[in-house]
């Protein structure tokens, strides 16, 4: 049992801000010609 779990809502590094599905989707690669079902490294 993890017993730190109320520092998910109390430490600043866990608020991340919120990105569309659209951007998700072009930082991983999705939408490009050439993209295959990988992720580039």
């Amino acid at each position: 049992m993890f017993l730190g779990w109320a520092s998910y809502f109390n430490d600043k590094r866990y608020d991340l801000p919120y990105l569309s599905w659209k951007e998700v989707r072009t930082r991983r690669g999705y939408d490009l010609e050439y993209a295959t079902s990988y992720q580039d490294f």
